[in-house]
């Protein structure tokens, strides 16, 4: 793939995107062979209070910058979505990384490039992950991200390794089957 066929395709995801009710500005930042990246602002949805400070305690902002990746493969290759560098790390839902990387939201469950492919439009893909964006940027914001009556992932990263636990609920003592 030469890199105008990248940069063409990076323009198209910028029209796409800046359909969504969501975004409110977005532009091609960086291109070249291998890579292309879209810095955007992500209008996250959270209640008049937290939006009017401008930062739920959680802390993210009510106008969250984003920037989406793609590289060569695309659109084989699902966008990757990163989010700013402080953002907070101490949410379940972020990949697994480096302290001095951009943190990435885990936005569905399973593989990504699946998802983004199984609509079978390239817009819809885009429109799909955009609105699992809104979602994990709500729930981060608002609520937790984690149902307690379901499993729980514990990350805790390193410089040098990554360890991630899941953990299920206990069940009630009165739900529990006796011992045979």
């Amino acid at each position: 793939m030469n890199s105008s066929s990248l940069v063409d395709d990076a323009q198209h995801l910028l029209r796409v995107m800046r359909l969504h009710p969501q975004i409110v500005n977005a532009s091609l930042s960086e291109f070249g062979e291998d890579e292309c990246r879209i810095a955007a602002v992500f209008d996250v949805e959270m209640p008049f209070d937290v939006r009017a400070r401008g930062v739920s305690a959680t802390g993210v902002m009510a106008h969250e910058p984003i920037e989406i990746v793609i590289r060569a493969g695309y659109p084989w290759k699902s966008p990757t979505v990163y989010f700013r560098q402080d953002f907070p790390r101490d949410f379940p839902h972020l990949q697994p990384s480096l302290p001095e990387a951009l943190p990435r939201p885990c936005l569905v469950e399973g593989s990504q490039d699946e998802y983004f492919a199984h609509f079978g439009l390239i817009e819809a893909g885009i429109m799909g992950l955009l609105d699992q964006l809104s979602t994990w940027l709500a729930k981060a914001g608002a609520l937790p991200l984690i149902n307690p009556s379901g499993p729980r992932a514990l990350k805790r990263t390193t410089q040098s390794r990554t360890i991630c636990r899941v953990t299920l609920p206990s069940r009630a003592a009165s739900e529990r089957e006796p011992p045979s």
